[in-house]
């Protein structure tokens, strides 16, 4: 399947992504984001025949240890390491609207 990338696919791209894109900038974009598209069009045709799918490239490598209580940071420590902490927690900006 072959994605046809032009101005309108990069302006529902930058929507979605919550992105601003200046008019200068576009052309640039276009031609940037119908590359990444082809590379990822490409990964199509290479040959895996032979090779085992893995649920995680570290998988191999990850050693499992039992998931067990240690030891925790008291709230005054907490406190001098958070930018702003209230009501017994992080304050962070929100992002889910």
């Amino acid at each position: 399947m072959t994605v046809h990338v032009d101005e309108a696919l990069l302006e529902q791209v930058a929507r979605l992504s919550r992105l601003e894109l200046a008019e200068a900038d576009k052309p640039g974009l276009v031609r940037d984001l119908a590359a990444m598209v082809a590379l990822a069009e490409r990964l199509g045709d290479v040959d895996v025949e032979g090779f085992a799918p893995m649920r995680h490239p570290n998988f191999a490598y990850a050693e499992l240890r039992a998931d067990e209580s240690g030891e925790t940071l008291d709230e005054a420590t907490l406190r001098g390491m958070a930018p702003r902490f209230g009501a017994g927690g992080f304050v962070v900006p929100r992002v889910v609207e």
